[in-house]
């Protein structure tokens, strides 16, 4: 019996989970081959740049993500087009390519403007605009611009009460926090996003070693070196989530 699509991407997530990303290539590139429709097509892009990611292989990544971006952009499909723009501008902003991520987020939302999709949408893509603002400002270390820029988010997202916006914003607030080393706020703010998200743990990971916690640093670092979820996200902390703490992990900060 031929394997469903979804099993690629599972048995592809494995070998990444093992390093075995060429392996991992190959599974996804087969998925491409009994791929039903264009959201299977583009699965099979999505993960290839995952894997590439792994590798460190930037550009390749941005190429696998700009496939699938033409196939939606075939079929005018621009809430899905603005997404892979804002992938894009993850996996450049990871990379430490700061100015290009800040024009793909830039990008998703003029795409997402001109479009006709739902105003709410639009406006929801606006939100996570100002989100992705302030990630790239606390990267440059840009303090001034990133708590203005999470207090706007804040502002913003607290109407919705949106489950996703405010583990979002207490991601924010702990990232703020992380950077002018007020590890105990940071706990606490990190604590309340995303626990799903492999960067949050091992932004954790960093802010317990930050008060001294080495035994909490040490099991969350480990489940986020070790993330047992099918994450594209677990590409970015890999390798940072698997050095041990009290050896640096607070470097990047």
């Amino acid at each position: 019996m031929r394997s469903g699509p979804r099993s690629y991407v599972g048995i592809g997530s494995d070998y990444l989970a093992m390093g075995k990303t060429e392996q991992a290539r190959a599974t996804f590139a087969k998925l491409q081959t009994v791929a039903r429709n264009t959201g299977e097509r583009r699965l099979s892009r999505f993960w290839t740049a995952a894997a590439y990611v792994h590798d460190g292989a930037t550009d390749k990544a941005i190429d696998e993500l700009k496939a699938g971006y033409a196939l939606a952009e075939a079929e005018h499909d621009a809430g899905t087009m603005s997404g892979d723009l804002v992938q894009m501008g993850d996996v450049l902003r990871e990379a430490g390519r700061l100015d290009e991520a800040l024009a793909k987020y830039g990008e998703a939302v003029k795409v997402v403007d001109a479009s006709q999709v739902p105003e709410e949408f639009k406006t929801a893509t606006r939100r996570n605009h100002v989100f992705e603002q302030a990630r790239v400002a606390v990267e440059r270390k840009d303090l001034t611009t990133a708590k203005a820029k999470a207090a706007e988010y804040e502002k913003l997202v607290a109407p919705r009460h949106a489950p996703f916006e405010i583990r979002q914003q207490h991601e924010l607030a702990g990232l703020v926090a992380l950077a002018e080393k007020r590890f105990a706020a940071a706990l606490t703010e990190l604590g309340q996003a995303n626990q799903r998200d492999p960067r949050v743990l091992q932004l954790l990971a960093v802010a317990a070693e930050g008060v001294g916690d080495s035994a909490r640093a040490a099991t969350v670092a480990t489940k986020a070196a070790h993330f047992n979820e099918i994450s594209f996200n677990f590409a970015y902390v890999k390798n940072k989530a698997r050095r041990v703490p009290g050896t640096g992990l607070n470097e990047r900060f």
